[in-house]
This record gives structure tokens, sequence and C-alpha cells, in this order.
């Protein structure tokens, strides 16, 4: 009798054990697909700079990233200037220069360390278009939105990855090769 009562019990605790195992796993997969959320919140619209400054088009809602220029801490809010990239799903920019989407500034009240939001780090940042602003690119005049932002999410420094090659045990497979990851500039 004591025997089935305790296989009764352990098949319970399998069960249960096995349905937490599975929760935390679909919790966590959906988890990863979710996205930034930014202040203010969308629906934004699809433009990017530079159809933004070819049309001129004010007042629209839009959620920019890319990589940081410059950052610049001024009275009451900080501007931050951007070489825009396209973005994934989730906000994050594509590290991908060869197709850049034109520069635009970005301007949130607060102040911003230009120490942590330093050149050549990832920005996702939405607001609404306010004015177009003229600055200089070396020696060329540059027209480029400029948005009443909220607060940026600054997107974190992925750590190098030292990748090697490993033989294949039995000769007759293929051996595997990863390649390096490319080299950020």
């Amino acid at each position: 009798m004591k025997r089935k009562t305790f296989d009764r019990l352990l098949t319970l605790s399998r069960r249960r054990s096995v349905a937490g195992v599975l929760a935390a796993l679909s919790a966590a997969a959906l988890g990863g697909c979710a996205g930034v959320a930014l202040k203010p919140s969308g629906p934004y619209a699809d433009l990017t700079p530079q159809d933004a400054v070819r049309t001129d088009y004010l007042g629209a809602r839009v959620r920019w990233g890319g990589e940081l220029i410059d950052t610049e801490p001024q009275a009451e809010r900080t501007c931050f200037v951007v070489l825009a990239l396209p973005l994934y799903a989730d906000g994050e920019p594509r590290e991908s220069r060869s197709r850049a989407l034109g520069r635009f500034v970005a301007c949130s009240p607060g102040f911003y360390d230009p120490a942590l939001y330093a050149k050549g780090r990832m920005i996702t940042i939405a607001g609404d278009i306010a004015r177009f602003e003229t600055r200089k690119v070396g020696g060329y005049p540059y027209r480029m939105p400029v948005l009443d932002a909220g607060q940026p999410h600054l997107w974190p420094i992925e750590p190098q990855v030292r990748y090697i090659t490993v033989p294949a045990a039995p000769f007759w497979y293929p051996p595997v090769y990863y390649p390096p990851p490319p080299r950020k500039p």
C-alpha cells in the first residue's frame, strides 16, 4: 500500500517538474522576442531621416536608431547626433555601415553622460520631428531632422568572442569551421 502511494506521488511530482520546465522555457523563448519599450510609444511613421529631409515632413512620430556620432549635453537637455541605420524588428540597429539612412539629431530632456553615450555606441530613440537643422559635416552643409525625443535606449556592447576550429573526431566527417566575428572599426 505504501509503495503505490509513493509511486503516485513520484509520478505527480515528475509531471509538475516537467510542466514547470516547459513553462519556464516558453517564457524565456517568448521574452526573447520582446522589443524595447520606448517613450513616446508608437505607432511610428515608416520614414527615414533622408525621406524626412526630402519631404520636409514635420510632426511625424518616428523610431530611429544607429551609431552615435556625438553627444552634446546642454542646460536642460542632451542632444545626440546619430548616423541612422536600419533597425531590426525589436528596434536594435543593424551594424551595417554600407546602408546608412542619413543623420539625425535627437534631443532628450535631462543629462546623459557623454562618457557612457560615447561615439560608436548603438542607440535607438523615439520622438516627433520638430524641425530641421543644417550642420557642417566636414566642410559640407548637411541638413538633418531634429527630434523632440524621449529616453534613449543604449544597446549593450557585446563582448568579443574568440572562435576556434575543432577537428572532427571521426575522420569521415567534414571539419567544422566558425569564422571570426567582423572587426569593429
